[in-house]
Formats: structure tokens, sequence, C-alpha cells
């Protein structure tokens, strides 16, 4: 037992939480990297005075050649003294954001029982209204921020920032539905990050659930109703496996390539089911935690037992225009109206 512990802090010390993804061979120099041209970009926006106005405040926690964490602090200044509002952790691979953890401004992010300080990324905030806000960010950093990501460009990693920074608003902001800030002792966390004044809560989506709302949307038969209304709906396939098409049901694993699988779905096969990448047989394949932890954090959210997680992502994530819902009703008036009059030409 004395040489396992010692072993720890020795030679296999504990693996810190941010997983190792082997980058293919490159002709990049160390001034030419992605990570590198990322931490030029970030030098620069910090530097920018225009981010005073959502009071952006950054510093590393932890740098390396590939990968980074850094802390960002969202607030403003009152008297000449800085309030911080919103406290947020952000891991940074290759210069790409990959996750995103939101605290507390009081609260201290917390560290692994290492031989060395590393950040425990997982390690989520006391506050339940903070750990939904993680999950918010998380999906709309997947499914929005990430494919239009351009870390060369200073003003789009300006604007990331501004639109990260529209959390820390959250308790001013009123559901567009029920006209109040505070229902079920929580703000409303459904928002478009564009347009966060068409914010909702959560209990509200699930009531919508119940009615079925968005299955009654297939009775639209006219095209340009449902063109021209505004209706963002957040994709879920980052969460199933592309062999099974299953959600991950156990921690995945990501290959060389960056893509993950369900572990007995890849032990079967010798390339990568996307990209046609082969690795060998011998190739130790690493487990994607920060999915893992995502996965896991939506799963906690209290919805009807009877969806199932793809609607429960779905319920989590769907920001939608209640425009929608008014050409709706609309719609079903006018149909009513035509077959009356219908009815009444018929008898006549």
């Amino acid at each position: 037992m004395f040489a396992d512990f010692l072993r720890t802090f020795i030679g296999n010390r504990r693996r810190s939480i941010m997983t190792d993804k082997p980058i293919s061979f490159s002709n990049y120099s160390p001034t030419s990297s992605p990570q590198f041209i990322f931490e030029q970009t970030l030098a620069a926006v910090l530097k920018d005075p225009s981010t005073k106005k959502i009071g952006l405040i950054g510093r590393y926690l932890e740098k390396t050649a590939l990968s980074s964490i850094i802390e960002l602090r969202f607030g403003h200044y009152v008297e000449k003294q800085y309030v911080c509002l919103l406290k947020m952790l952000i891991v940074v691979n290759n210069g790409v954001f990959e996750f995103v953890q939101i605290i507390a401004p009081h609260e201290d992010w917390s560290y692994m029982d290492a031989s060395h300080r590393q950040i425990d990324i997982l390690r989520e905030s006391r506050y339940i209204v903070y750990r939904k806000m993680s999950v918010q960010a998380n999906i709309h950093l997947m499914q929005t921020i990430m494919p239009c990501m351009d870390f060369r460009n200073a003003h789009t990693l300006s604007y990331i920032f501004t639109l990260f920074a529209k959390f820390s608003s959250v308790f001013d902001v009123k559901c567009r539905f029920c006209k109040k800030i505070m229902k079920d002792f929580l703000p409303p966390l459904i928002f478009d990050m564009r347009y966060p004044k068409n914010a909702l809560h959560e209990s509200l989506i699930k009531m919508y659930c119940k009615m079925k709302f968005y299955d009654s949307i297939s009775i639209f038969q006219n095209k340009n109703v449902v063109e021209n209304s505004e209706k963002v709906l957040v994709n879920s396939s980052p969460f199933y496996c592309p062999i099974c098409f299953e959600v991950f049901s156990k921690t995945p694993v990501i290959l060389p390539c960056g893509h993950s699988f369900c572990e007995s779905c890849i032990l079967e096969s010798y390339e990568c089911a996307i990209c046609r990448a082969v690795f060998r047989e011998t190739t130790q394949l690493t487990k994607n935690y920060a999915l893992n932890s995502l996965l896991e954090s939506i799963s906690e959210v209290d919805f009807a037992s009877s969806q199932s997680l793809d609607d429960t992502l779905h319920l989590a994530t769907v920001i939608t225009d209640f425009t929608l819902y008014d050409i709706h009703t609309k719609y079903k008036r006018l149909l009513r109206k035509v077959n009356e009059l219908e009815d009444e030409n018929g008898k006549s």
C-alpha cells in the first residue's frame, strides 16, 4: 500500500483531467502553432479598451505548449473599484475552446490532490444556478461558437467573450412569458445568447413539452410561414456514438484524430468511422472526461421521467421566438374559419 501511495507522486502520478490529444505530424513551428496564435490573439483582446464595457479580466491558470486553462472574470467598475459578477473557466486545446465551467464570483477554483497544482475543471459550483449556467454555456459552445470560431481574428474572439458576458446579466432579465425574474428560485436560463431578452424559465419549457408543442408544428403546410419564423434547435449529435447511434452511456473514448466513440464499438475497428484515420492496435485510447461530465450534468436536470435524454437535450437547449407560437395560433383560427365557411357553403 505504501508503494502504491508513493507511485502517485513519483512515477505514475495522477493524470491531469485535461485529456491528452495526440496531434498528427505537421510543419508548424513553435511560433506558428494554433495555440501560440491563439495566445497572441487573446493578449490583444485583453488589452483592447472595448473589453472594459463588459468588465473582462483574464489570466492563465495553467499553460502548456499545446493547451491552457484560462480564467475570465466579468463585472463592472463602481467608483474605480472592480466588482466581479461572474467567474468562468475555459479549457483551450490547440487554440480551440473545449470546455466551460462557471462558478459564483466569491467562489474559488478547486485543485486536484497531485504532486503539483492542477485545476480540477470538473468541480462544479455549490450553487445549482451556476451549474445550469455551465450546462447552457457548454451547449452554446459546442453548437454555436466552435463551428464559427477563428482564433486568428481578434474581433471574433472579442465577440465570443461578449456573448459569454451575457450570462452575468441573467438576474436582471425578465422571463418573456411570465414577466418575472425569479421563478422556482431560478432566473430565466433558457435564452439565445444573441437575444437574452427572449429568456425563458425551465419550468415553462417543461409545460410546452407536456403540450407537445414541437410535435404540433408538423401541421404547418405553408413552408413560407415556417421559413420566415425564427426557430433555433440545438443539435445533440455530439452526444451520440457515430457507430451505434446511441447516447453515450459510459465515458466515451477519443481517438488520436479527435473523434469520440463508445469503447465497445471502436475496439472492433482499426480506423476512425468519420475521417477514416487509421490507428494501430497498440494505440492507447484516452477517455473524453469533458464530454462525459457534460452528459452527467445534463442528465441531472429534473425533467419528466418519460422523456429520453435526447428530449432532455432539446428541452434544455431549445431557444425559440414566441412569434412562432403566435403564428401557429392564428393559423389554427384561420383554418377553423375556413372549415366553417366550407360547411355553410355545402349546406346552402
